[in-house]
């Protein structure tokens, strides 16, 4: 004998069912929160397999910075390319030689103001890449072909005039990051004030100049003949016992 499935239920099943596709449902919409959801609202992408043994590797920049650009473009890429997260866990703090000040004839009390090295345009530029880089796309691996765009977009140099949106916009779109949460971000003042001050507190005071590149807390020296980052963490790889084919004997000697 066959029975139809809605007259064989009972009250209790149609309750169980009815209660697991509520929570089908909910799962569904919140997926769609947190990968599609508005400004800010930082994304959950995977992470390559993690390694214990990675490396730390943090990167001191700026947004207009011609030093700044020719290492991240050229030494830094070219690594983070042969090595990837699984050897280097990157961080890049755009904030560099960033300082806040107290404008001439400001009011006691008045908060101070965030100068930059090279101008408005800077920090205009800083807190776009802070947006990318601290809170939207916080894994190297989405945001460095965003960094390398700007650098190659953005006219380098002191500027007080605010930076083209619409660069900013062609190397989202470039680099397969939302423009639209991007914006959002950098024109929420107080999103922006925290981010700044998150940039500041992970920028130490002892550094001289940028790029400052420290591998595992020590700062490395950047030299021209191209190697010397690959060096530092391979190095580094190796004596937390890892291996890698990129880092060859004659890089640890």
């Amino acid at each position: 004998m066959f029975f139809s499935p809605v007259s064989s239920s009972s009250p209790v099943e149609l309750t169980l069912a009815s209660k697991i596709a509520a929570v089908l449902v909910a799962s569904i919409l919140l997926h769609g929160f947190l990968f599609h959801g508005s400004a800010w609202k930082s994304r959950f992408y995977q992470v390559p397999g993690s390694n214990l043994l990675a490396v730390k590797v943090k990167i001191l920049t700026e947004a207009l910075c011609i030093d700044c650009k020719q290492f991240v473009n050229g030494q830094l890429s070219e690594v983070y390319n042969a090595l990837g997260p699984s050897v280097m866990d990157l961080q890049i703090v755009p904030f560099g030689n960033a300082k806040f000040v107290h404008v001439d004839g400001a009011e006691r009390g008045d908060k101070p103001v965030l100068q930059c090295q090279h101008g408005v345009a800077e920090c205009d530029g800083n807190i776009y890449e802070q947006c990318v880089v601290m809170q939207l796309y916080p894994y190297a691996q989405r945001y460095l072909p965003f960094l390398r765009c700007l650098y190659d977009e953005l006219p380098m140099g002191h500027s007080d005039q605010l930076l083209d949106r619409d660069a900013i916009a062609n190397c989202s779109t470039a680099s397969d990051v939302e423009w639209v949460d991007i914006a959002a971000c950098h024109d929420d003042e107080k999103q922006v004030a925290l981010l700044q001050k998150r940039a500041k507190s992970q920028t130490p005071s002892y550094h001289k100049g940028v790029p400052w590149v420290e591998v595992n807390g020590r700062h490395v020296e950047i030299t021209d003949d191209g190697a010397s980052l690959l060096r530092a963490v391979c190095r580094a790889f190796i004596s937390n016992g890892g291996t890698h084919p990129s880092c060859s004997s004659s890089l640890v000697v």
